[in-house]
C-alpha cells in the first residue's frame, strides 16, 4: 500500500482556524499533549502529500514510553503520531496552489503584506508539490 510522504499540508484553506494550519508537517508526529490543540489543528483535517494523495488524521497514537508522558510538560519530550487514513482522494498542483494562496490572503494584515507577497511568489513558482512544501 502507498505510504504517506512528507512533507505534507492541510488542504481546504477556506476552513482554517489561522495562519498555523498553512505550515506544512514535516513528520508524522506531534509534540503537544493538550487535547484541544490536537482537535482544533488535527482531528479529521484533510492533509495532501508530496504526491498529492489527500489524507485524513483521525487520531493520534500517545507515546508509550513512561519518560515521555511524565516529563512532557518539557518542550519536545511528548511525541504523539499522528494516525492518517488515506481517502483515495488526490488533489493536483495548480488546485492545491490555489487553495494555499486562498489560504494565506484569508490572513493578510498591513503588518504582513509583504510576508504574503513572497510566500504567494513561491507558491505559484513552484513546480511540484514537493517544491511548494520542501522547497525542493
Amino acid at each position: 500500500m502507498d505510504q504517506i510522504e512528507f512533507p505534507v499540508i492541510r488542504i481546504n484553506s477556506k476552513n482554517w482556524s489561522d495562519t498555523e494550519e498553512g505550515i506544512p508537517l514535516e513528520t508524522h508526529y506531534i509534540y503537544t499533549p493538550k487535547t484541544t490543540i490536537f482537535n482544533q489543528y488535527y482531528l479529521n483535517k484533510e492533509v495532501a502529500d508530496c504526491k498529492g494523495t489527500i489524507y485524513k488524521i483521525i487520531d493520534r497514537k500517545q507515546p508509550d514510553n513512561f519518560w515521555r508522558v511524565i516529563f512532557s510538560f518539557i518542550p519536545g519530550v511528548y511525541k504523539a503520531e499522528l494516525v492518517f487514513q488515506n481517502t483515495s482522494k488526490t488533489i493536483t498542483l495548480p488546485a492545491l496552489k490555489e487553495d494555499l494562496i486562498m489560504g494565506i490572503k484569508r490572513f493578510e494584515t498591513e503588518d504582513t503584506k509583504n510576508i504574503t507577497k513572497d510566500w504567494i511568489a513561491e507558491t505559484e513558482s513552484a513546480n511540484s508539490i514537493r517544491e511548494m512544501l520542501a522547497g525542493a
